[in-house]
């Protein structure tokens, strides 16, 4: 299993349970549940059918992209009851996201790794011009949507995850600024300011070559464009997380808003008032485990409707690059890393005061997805 939610799990298919044409496969089960998947599938029919449509386009326009095998889709009565979509896996592979090194490295570490960095990150760039200048857009860009795999050749790309795919020929041109700056974001812990100036500056390269009205609309010298872009990529921080909460809140029964933060609904309210009221009484009686220039790590035992659970909580500063690590971000990637299967403990809840950001996450081994 490489991911799962709610609506839709992930597989990697080896063998027999492959198709006979690849060696491998990657097959996404999606189920309909509810009024709002009703219309949807009704009006563009089940997901899979739609992602396959997707796929199809982005080959169509020469975006690379995993090869469609096939799709299926199960009815109960008039309405689907779940699809499946199948694509060969591309082998020896790695998302963008899960190149990174799961630690947070130091200004001169940073900076070090440049130059393993950058050609991987001007082939993204390179694969986000393609996608762009051919008229295209990805709603949910990111860099756990970026395939890449380095060849004798270099290093390639491949977009996954193409439901979101649109045609950008009928959307405002700031979308594609959008989709630059949501992948920015996503690689923004590891990345210096540098890198992402050679990769914006990359990335403008290639797609004036392929869009010159492009070029033309930012402006004609390059720093300019760099200049104008980089300033854009400023904004959409607050407002991608803000849209990223107008989704969380259609629908979602699993996480509850509360005065400074969020957490885990199952929790109940009033220890959702608790973590909004009384983290910082909590910071103090914890017991110190680790810290670092820019966070601290404390223990706790509290007591929950599960039972008494042992967290761990951690105090968020101002990294000593200046850049941020915010609570937020933790609460995000634990979550996203729960979605793909991978062995974390899920964050229970996230406060942002003025003075500080705590993030309460239960220990692994102390029943931490009670909750979940």
């Amino acid at each position: 299993m490489l991911k799962t939610s709610r609506r839709r799990c992930v597989a990697w298919l080896e063998g027999e349970l492959a198709a006979d044409s690849a060696p491998a496969a990657v097959c996404k089960r999606y189920l309909a549940s509810g009024i709002a998947d009703l219309f949807r599938t009704g009006f563009r029919g089940s997901y899979a059918r739609w992602e396959a449509s997707r796929i199809h386009l982005a080959e169509q326009r020469g975006v690379p992209t995993a090869s469609l095998l096939g799709f299926s889709e199960e009815y109960a009565g008039f309405r689907v009851r779940e699809s499946r979509l199948l694509t060969v896996a591309l082998q020896n592979t790695c998302t963008v996201g899960d190149w990174l090194p799961p630690t947070e490295l130091s200004v001169a570490a940073s900076e070090a790794g440049m130059d393993q960095r950058l050609p991987w990150l001007y082939a993204v760039a390179d694969l986000l011009a393609t996608l762009h200048g051919c008229g295209l857009r990805h709603g949910d860009l990111h860099a756990g949507n970026i395939l890449m795999r380095r060849d004798a050749d270099g290093w390639h790309c491949w977009l996954i995850d193409l439901a979101a795919l649109r045609d950008a020929r009928t959307v405002p041109r700031s979308w594609r600024i959008e989709n630059v700056a949501r992948f920015c974001l996503s690689v923004k812990r590891l990345c210096t300011a540098r890198e992402i100036e050679l990769f914006l500056g990359r990335y403008w390269r290639q797609l004036g070559q392929r869009d010159p009205g492009f070029a033309r609309a930012i402006g004609q010298e390059e720093s300019a464009a760099i200049t104008t872009l980089s300033r854009q990529l400023l904004r959409p921080q607050v407002q991608i997380l803000r849209r990223a909460d107008l989704h969380w809140s259609r629908g979602s029964t699993k996480i509850r808003q509360t005065a400074h933060g969020r957490c885990l609904a199952s929790l109940g309210p009033e220890w959702a008032d608790a973590l909004s009221t009384r983290v910082l009484d909590w910071w103090q009686t914890a017991v110190p485990v680790e810290s670092t220039s820019f966070k601290e790590v404390r223990r706790l035992t509290l007591s929950t409707r599960f039972g008494e659970r042992s967290f761990l909580i951690t105090r968020f500063a101002t990294r000593p690059d200046g850049r941020e690590n915010t609570a937020r971000q933790a609460w995000e990637a634990g979550h996203a890393a729960h979605r793909r299967c991978q062995p974390v403990a899920v964050p229970w809840g996230y406060v942002e005061l003025p003075s500080a950001q705590f993030l309460v996450a239960c220990e692994p081994e102390a029943g931490w997805n009670d909750a979940l």
